[in-house]
């Protein structure tokens, strides 16, 4: 149940409305922004949303099954504040979102809302539009709690139950020599063993790139294969910070690459399903 005041049910009941829907976004790196589709700024709870044009809500659906709520907000990559590079980058993803309705000439009413959630998968339709999927607060429901028994470690590398500190396996400001694509590239500095990034993370610090981070599909040789391709160009000189991967194995991860053999998190004991289907369970 809504809990509004009496002034705003008199503006829901009048014959004439002058609503306008706003958007409060507050993104996973803190950056937060507010929109409206109204043409002039409005101001709420000392909160001022911008006019932002060809932006879209769809219609609000909502359910009782406890299945997640969604919406979606479509528009164009026209404010300064969206880039396509952002979007692709994922910089927009997971973000916190606040939808509500709000009367532009009685803004001391209060607001109507319509939804709280996040943003869901965001998709770029060429040759411009964005489709941004709102979901709801049941969104959490889905989350999945609890652990998966399994062979390899269920931890990720650096977090509290790993403890590897991840600082002690992150090459800082390395450059780039050598480009073959804008998914592969060398750099002469990285001297480390085959597959010592691989699994793992690098973030730009420099270059068209910069402030970009990507996971790693290879390495050997000082050659990094990145998982996906970089939106833009590499170019030679382009620095970044590139942290060690791990495969989950107890012994050559674990133990030997990061000394870290008591806080491995697999099950690498436990009888896999082939032990059970075989006859006599030998």
């Amino acid at each position: 149940m809504k809990n509004l005041s009496s002034g705003m049910l008199a503006d829901l009941a009048s014959d004439t409305q002058t609503f306008n829907t706003c958007v409060l976004i507050t993104r996973v790196d803190g950056n937060v922004y507010a929109w409206t589709d109204c043409d002039i700024p409005l101001t709420v709870s000392s909160v001022t949303y911008s006019p932002i044009d060809g932006y879209t809500p769809s219609a609000n659906s909502g359910k009782s099954d406890f299945s997640v709520d969604n919406m979606e907000i479509i528009g164009f990559l026209d404010s300064p504040a969206i880039t396509e590079d952002d979007v692709v980058a994922g910089k927009w993803d997971y973000a916190q979102v606040e939808i509500f309705m709000v009367n532009r000439n009685n803004i001391g009413n209060g607001v109507y809302h319509l939804r709280y959630g996040w943003t869901g998968q965001i998709k770029i339709q060429p040759p411009g539009p964005y489709v941004a999927e709102i979901r709801g607060l049941s969104q959490a429901n889905q989350n999945l709690i609890g652990d998966v028994i399994s062979p390899t470690c269920r931890f990720k590398l650096g977090d509290s139950r790993c403890t590897v500190n991840l600082a002690s396996f992150t090459s800082s400001g390395v450059a780039v020599t050598s480009v073959a694509s804008t998914q592969q590239f060398a750099a002469t500095a990285l001297t480390q063993a085959a597959g010592y990034f691989t699994n793992g993370t690098m973030k730009w610090v420099t270059g068209n790139n910069a402030g970009v981070s990507m996971d790693i599909q290879g390495f050997a040789g000082g050659v990094v294969l990145l998982q996906l391709p970089m939106m833009n160009a590499i170019g030679i000189g382009d620095t970044f910070n590139i942290t060690a991967g791990c495969l989950k194995r107890r012994v050559e991860d674990c133990v030997i690459k990061f000394s870290n053999g008591p806080q491995f998190g697999g099950f690498d004991q436990v009888p896999g399903i082939d032990k059970i289907i075989r006859p006599g369970g030998t």
